[in-house]
């Protein structure tokens, strides 16, 4: 009886506590002499039962099931005992602040980020297995902060390579993926003619050009009627990128014949753009591949989450 009770109590992170005694009537089999009982104290089970659980974080945490992660954990530390919660809960924080930044929630992100990670740089001192994962949060951390300082734009790009390559090579999300990375394109393009030329795509003055007055003329078709603002889409970006002489501009159209405009015009079939088309894994892995020729991308600054193994 007293089995079955934790059997059927011990997903509910209990402690327990039994009653016996030093002697009993019966030869030594009967009930516990009277003044001869003895209280015995367990600890949680469940503090044992948590490594089974802790393997299914690492599991959906590896798969790129950040929210699902989070729960388990949560689920965790609202059963462990007190002294077992501070080591569940910085891994909460750390868990929320990748499921945060999964979503573009950068400033959230960053937060909780902080929070587990200097909880965790403290333990890693005391444990060296946790030094590797510890220096990989580390450099996420620094990431973060730089996306959420004054240079952010050219981080986005970098974030939004990150969250395609999750997307694709995590879940098989080639839709989701090359969605992505048609954003870096654009947002390549919105940088350069920001960060160089002060020019916002979304609000073009076309007499501060330094173009010619025919060039400027066919931007006019982009101008809303709604604001009168002229607003450029991808290809008219890179256009007027060439046109100002531009080396990203020059880039762009040095690949768009061959390898880009069949690329995009998958990308505009799909079913996440203005088609019905299921996007296939060797169309992002293309993509990708010119993504990175044209925009000079360094590899070495496209962030990566770690393995979890908690």
């Amino acid at each position: 009886m007293s089995a079955a009770l934790v059997l059927a109590t011990i997903e509910l992170g209990c402690s327990y506590s039994y009653v016996g005694g030093l002697e009993r009537n019966k030869g030594g089999v009967g009930i516990v002499i009277e003044d001869k009982e003895k209280a015995y104290y367990f600890t949680n089970p469940y503090d044992d039962l948590a490594v089974a659980e802790r393997k299914k974080v690492n599991l959906l945490f590896n798969k790129a099931r950040y929210t699902s992660a989070l729960e388990v954990v949560q689920d965790i530390c609202s059963k462990v005992t007190e002294s077992e919660k501070p080591y569940y809960q910085m891994w909460k924080e750390i868990i929320e602040g990748y499921q945060l930044w999964d979503k573009f929630d950068h400033r959230k992100a960053k937060y909780h980020f902080e929070k587990g990670y200097h909880q965790l740089k403290l333990l890693s001192s005391k444990n060296p297995e946790l030094i590797q994962i510890t220096d990989k949060i580390k450099d996420n951390l620094t990431f973060l902060n730089n996306i959420n300082g004054t240079g952010r734009d050219q981080f986005i790009v970098y974030d939004l390579i990150a969250n395609s390559k999750r997307r694709a090579e995590l879940e098989n999300k080639y839709d989701d993926a090359v969605a992505r990375l048609y954003r870096v394109i654009e947002k390549m393009a919105q940088v350069r003619l920001k960060s160089i030329y002060k020019i916002d795509t979304g609000n073009v003055i076309l007499d501060q050009l330094a173009i010619s007055s025919s060039a400027k003329e066919k931007y006019l078709k982009y101008k809303d009627s709604k604001d009168n603002k002229v607003k450029l889409p991808l290809f008219a970006s890179y256009s007027l990128l060439s046109e100002l002489g531009d080396s990203l501009g020059r880039a762009f159209f040095k690949v768009y014949d061959m390898k880009l405009k069949p690329l995009l015009d998958t990308r505009n079939h799909s079913i996440l753009a203005h088609g019905d088309k299921k996007i296939e894994k060797d169309t992002y892995e293309k993509m990708l591949e010119v993504v990175i020729e044209f925009g000079e991308i360094d590899k070495t600054k496209i962030p990566h989450f770690p393995e979890l193994n908690l």
